[in-house]
């Protein structure tokens, strides 16, 4: 029997769900699908640059794991990106993070939430600017 999988930690959440070539219908297209802990994987190797440990730790999971989502994630964006498909972000066995407290610098308007492209302006105001408080 299969060992069960380990839901991964995923702290950010990508802008887009579905990415194409331009001026093809998706129904044109044949669609890729990335989980939501493959792109934080490339999220924190590739974008963020930290190590495939690092990676694992912020994950939740083994080194081995986050290298063998890392690589399945890099092919299927070079398969999307070379044969012309649409690539789809989809759900995985992943956790979310506790809500975080946030506090805008402009206006002090506070709020509370997971950190998400769409949480990147403060709930409220709409500032940009705004530092994580501490949860104690």
């Amino acid at each position: 029997m299969a060992r069960p999988v380990r839901p991964r930690r995923v702290v950010c959440l990508p802008r887009h769900l579905v990415y194409k070539p331009a001026g093809v219908p998706l129904s044109d297209l044949e669609v890729i699908g990335l989980s939501l802990d493959e792109c934080e994987a490339l999220r924190l190797v590739d974008l963020e640059d930290l190590s495939q440990e690092d990676a694992a730790r912020l994950m939740g999971v083994s080194r081995q794991t986050v290298s063998s989502i890392v690589r399945s994630a890099r092919r299927k964006v070079a398969e999307a990106l070379l044969k012309g498909a649409a690539l789809r972000v989809e759900a995985g066995p992943v956790d979310y993070p506790a809500p975080l407290h946030f506090r805008c610098r402009k206006c002090g308007h506070q709020w509370e939430g997971v950190l998400t492209p769409e949480s990147m302006k403060a709930r409220g105001c709409g500032h940009e600017e705004f530092v994580e408080l501490s949860s104690s």
